[in-house]
């Protein structure tokens, strides 16, 4: 219980982690994907809300506001000895272009240590991009379709956010 309530705030804190594999036909997607990835191994909160969709900046109550909430999570995590080793983006699952905005759904593992082992998570990202596909900008996880249609609701009946899985899976020592 305890690892699925840490993978959990784990996910909703610093999920916007990506080593992006996929997304050929959105070259910029595979690349932000990545600078997000190695902002959050390193800790450089103020990028990852840099590439989080401003209405969930906005919803979070600001830049300022959404680093901090992020960087709280990260030491409270960190306080009970889990660490975020690793990421890795699969090929988008989903892209839909919905009038002038493409959505993308990424399948995404991540890797963590904690006091008992290495372990893998299995998660998501939804991508969005408001100019063809030149900039995107992220949401984890973590969100729901409910919560998600509240934020975008063109996109409902059309974009499916896939279910968490907050159960880790050991891999190692």
């Amino acid at each position: 219980m305890i690892f699925r309530v840490l993978l959990t705030l784990l996910l909703a804190s610093v999920a916007q982690v990506a080593c992006a594999q996929g997304g050929s036909d959105y070259p910029a997607l595979q690349k932000q994907a990545d600078e997000v990835a190695k902002a959050t191994v390193a800790n450089d909160f103020a990028k990852v809300a840099d590439y989080t969709h401003p209405k969930l900046v906005q919803k979070m109550g600001g830049r300022e506001r959404l680093i901090t909430r992020i960087q709280q999570a990260a030491d409270e995590i960190k306080g009970v000895g889990v660490t975020l080793i690793g990421a890795e983006m699969g090929k988008p699952s989903q892209i839909e272009k919905i009038g002038s905005v493409i959505f993308a759904v990424l399948p995404m593992k991540m890797i963590m240590r904690m006091p008992d082992g290495k372990y893998e998570g299995q998660s998501s990202m939804m991508a969005i991009s408001e100019d063809g596909g030149q900039q995107w900008k992220f949401l984890d996880g973590t969100i729901d379709q409910a919560h998600f249609e509240i934020l975008f609701p063109e996109v409902k009946g059309k974009v499916a956010v896939p279910t968490l899985d907050p159960e880790p899976k050991r891999i190692g020592n």
